[in-house]
């Protein structure tokens, strides 16, 4: 009983959820791109990240701080389209 009190008490407490670490992937990308960095490159690493990573499951979303790859790369590819009007392959 004590180790599930202990492994609630963590997924409650985390101090940054899937929305928060999008939000730090849109920003980067805003970084990189007022600096002079091709920002595609964000959705390029998504990408092949997502070729090692396991398959999506809804359940293992609900316990994971961090949005899967392959969501990153598509959102990181959509802020490009809808922001700046780039298309990214």
């Amino acid at each position: 009983i004590g180790s599930i009190t202990t492994f609630l008490g963590k997924l409650l407490s985390t101090p940054f959820n899937q929305i928060n670490e999008a939000h730090c992937d849109m920003v980067g990308i805003d970084l990189a791109r007022a600096a002079g960095y091709d920002a595609c490159q964000n959705a390029n690493l998504w990408s092949r990240m997502n070729e090692n990573e396991e398959e999506y499951s809804q359940v293992n979303t609900i316990f994971s701080s961090h949005p899967y790859s392959g969501k990153r790369a598509t959102c990181s590819k959509e802020h490009l389209r809808l922001n700046y009007e780039v298309e990214c392959d």
